[in-house]
């Protein structure tokens, strides 16, 4: 799939979640993800190393915007 075309984050304080949403959601308008559920699903998928362990302790599944995930990621 274009899993690979999603960048990645890992929580390392490299890049501000702020501007790694930004980023993943061009990148979702670009592959034409439109719906937001799908594409915070997709986000999710693509976290890795630290915040794909911090995510994965928290309800996963009552993320559906990315108005939280920005709360849930500061």
């Amino acid at each position: 799939g274009n899993q690979k075309n999603f960048p990645k984050f890992k929580g390392d304080g490299k890049v501000h979640p702020d501007e790694h949403i930004a980023a993943f959601i061009v990148a979702c308008g670009v592959l034409g993800v439109e719906h937001e559920d799908v594409s915070v699903r997709l986000f999710v998928e693509n976290l890795q190393d630290n915040a794909a362990d911090w995510f994965y302790h928290l309800l996963a599944s009552t993320i559906t915007s990315w108005d939280t995930m920005r709360l849930v990621l500061r």
